[in-house]
């Protein structure tokens, strides 16, 4: 659950979540703030997350 509302906290919060997790997003940075992190991690167990690299996904 990110509750901060700070752009890097979503992110991290996004790289760092295993593959069959969930993120809450309940604060709001300003506006026009950006977060950015790999969709594919979020979609795909064979993508890498940022958090382990060079780690292959289980499956």
């Amino acid at each position: 659950m990110e509750t901060t509302g700070v752009p890097a906290l979503l992110e991290l919060a996004a790289t760092t979540i295993a593959a069959d997790g969930t993120v809450g997003v309940i604060g709001a940075p300003d506006a026009g703030s950006r977060a950015s992190f790999n969709i594919n991690s979020l979609i795909s167990t064979d993508a890498p997350s940022a958090a382990s690299p060079k780690t292959p996904a289980a499956g």
